[in-house]
Formats: structure tokens, sequence, C-alpha cells
């Protein structure tokens, strides 16, 4: 993700329901200043943004009980409304592991439970589940996200 692209994918963010566009806007640009932190965009064949999706380091320096682990998670995946259906979020997802796969042995993500096409994506890329009995920065007690993980190959 470019400067230039964050405008466009803070809207498709917000279309989704989720915070203001100035919010989401400020994220990305973190998120690009931020060597911790892996931000992607799908174009469609007109080279419009379509999607977004983000990685990023996670480290728990609090030391909690059940805490998920430290290392890197597959976060934000958006595809807009019109562009589903097309492979566009595992390419996203493909693009990130592949990324991944240059400084880390394992990624980790968390989905929502009742987001079937989310966790049946990342099972058909190899992940794994392994439940909801975890405590991660910003959920709440009792939430409704599972943890999966999936080994990285090891590139040469």
């Amino acid at each position: 993700m470019l400067a230039v692209d964050v405008e466009h994918a803070a809207r498709i963010a917000f279309d989704a329901g989720n915070g203001s566009i100035s919010d989401w806007s400020a994220r990305f640009h973190r998120d690009i200043e931020n060597i911790r932190h892996y931000p992607v965009v799908a174009l469609d064949s007109q080279n419009s943004i379509v999607g977004y999706a983000r990685t990023c380091w996670h480290e728990d320096d609090l030391g909690e009980e059940n805490s998920a682990p430290n290392g890197w998670y597959l976060m934000g995946l958006r595809v807009e409304e019109a562009a589903r259906g097309r492979g566009i979020g595992q390419q996203l997802t493909s693009a990130r592991l592949n990324w991944l796969a240059e400084r880390a042995e394992k990624a980790y993500c968390l989905i929502s439970s009742h987001n079937v096409p989310s966790r049946e994506l990342h099972e058909q890329l190899g992940f794994t589940s392994h439940g909801s009995d975890f405590n991660f920065p910003g959920l709440e007690i009792g939430h409704e996200e599972l943890l999966f993980s999936i080994e990285l190959p090891q590139t040469p």
C-alpha cells in the first residue's frame, strides 16, 4: 500500500461499518510507516482498489494468562461488495503469507466464529483453529474470535 492508496482503502473499511474514514486513514498511514506492519491492496483490471489487507506484529508485554502468542498476525481483510467471489481475499492472504514466509516460521489470525467465509478461506490455505480461550488486546472476556495459526514454508 502506498500513501496514494490510503483514502480509497479507508473508504472500503468505512463502508464495512467500522470506524470513520479519518480513523482508518490515520491507521493506514501508521501501517505504511511502521516496519512491523505490512498493508497491501488489491487492484481490479482498471487499477482501482477493490480490497485491502493488513499484517501486524503482536507482542504481549503484559504477560497475561492465556495470552495469544507473540508473532505476525493477519488482520483486517476487506473486499468491496461488488468484487467478492473472485478470489481477491485469497490473493491478499497469499500475498501476506508469502511476505511473512521470509520473516517468520508461523503466522496467526483472529477470525470471528460467525465469519464462515473467512474461516473456510483460512482453513483451505492450511490454517488450524486453536479455539477462543485466549486473551488479546482489544478483545473483551467472552469474545467470539477464534485463534488460527499456520506453519510457513521456509525460503532458502
